[in-house]
């Protein structure tokens, strides 16, 4: 679950889900300043993770107040990456949608965190990025072990991808391949994925079910839930919090890592890091040579 958050958080989107009108390199330029769209964009995101799933919140950042924080530090941070063109007033938009949508539309979105994107950014193929977001064709594929990585050509339906900020718009990343993505109600099977989060149940996209409902038959465990066999519902998978005793089956909060058998929350900037054993990093940063760093020009030269 948190490898998830940061493969869908890697990017900022241009425009949003909900029928926003398309937006370029030109309007950034022209509307000004990203951070006070990156701030209502990150009370939005939190408000609508805390109220349709509360305890991925709190494994993936602990408080809603951490995560209004970090979402906005990741937002403002790819907007200055050189090449992406994110619009404030298409960040905005996002935020509105979000404001207004129901648990099953936020559902359907988790994976595009940022909503879908219209267009990507102005560097070519080839060229060094961070995020998909800097390229035309919105994939930028990182090398092994590496942040970094180089604008590729862009991924089509059927393609392979790592998350579906890959993929096109309108589809989702299902077992690694591009499908096109199915809303509640819609078929998921060898050709169709399920958008989001949702669940596919006998080849039907339905939204998962939320903490005391029953098990169909298994629970949504992208969102932190897990079947109690006594009961048979769903219930919030146990989580430790920082300096508390971890293992098989208890989930760390605040991204963090269980070291040791002691949950170690997320680092910020400038703190030692491992990121495979942990402790982790907090957005926008990455683990870098042992140390939690934000990436930036520089990084991927």
């Amino acid at each position: 679950m948190r490898d998830i958050r940061y493969q869908v958080l890697a990017a900022v989107a241009c425009c949003a889900t909900f029928a926003v009108a398309s937006c370029g390199s030109d309007d950034t330029k022209q509307e000004g300043s990203i951070d006070p769209a990156c701030t209502q964009y990150a009370s939005a995101r939190c408000a609508a993770l805390e109220r349709c799933a509360g305890t991925l919140l709190r494994i993936d950042y602990g408080t809603r107040a951490a995560c209004e924080r970090q979402v906005h530090d990741l937002c403002a941070n790819t907007a200055s990456l050189p090449g992406a063109s994110i619009a404030p007033s298409a960040v905005s938009s996002c935020a509105d949608a979000l404001a207004s949508a129901t648990c099953d539309q936020v559902q359907a979105a988790l994976d595009r965190p940022f909503c879908e994107a219209v267009g990507g950014g102005t560097l070519s193929d080839g060229a060094p990025c961070l995020s998909g977001y800097q390229c035309s064709s919105r994939a930028c594929f990182p090398a092994a072990g590496s942040i970094c990585g180089t604008c590729q050509p862009p991924v089509g339906v059927g393609g392979g991808c790592r998350s579906s900020v890959d993929c096109p718009n309108g589809t989702t990343c299902t077992g690694y391949v591009c499908l096109p993505a199915s809303g509640v109600g819609g078929p998921c099977d060898s050709t169709h994925g399920c958008a989001g989060y949702l669940m596919c149940s006998n080849g039907v996209c339905k939204a998962s079910p939320s903490a005391g409902s029953a098990c169909d038959p298994a629970c949504p465990n992208k969102l932190g839930l897990d079947c109690d066999s006594s009961t048979q519902t769903c219930q919030p998978t146990p989580i430790a919090a920082d300096g508390d005793a971890c293992g098989l089956n208890v989930a760390c909060e605040a991204h963090g890592a269980c070291v040791q058998s002691v949950c170690r929350s997320a680092v910020a900037a400038g703190h030692p890091c491992d990121s495979h054993a942990g402790p982790f990093c907090q957005q926008p940063a990455e683990c870098i040579d042992g140390w939690c760093k934000v990436p930036d020009a520089s990084t991927c030269p």
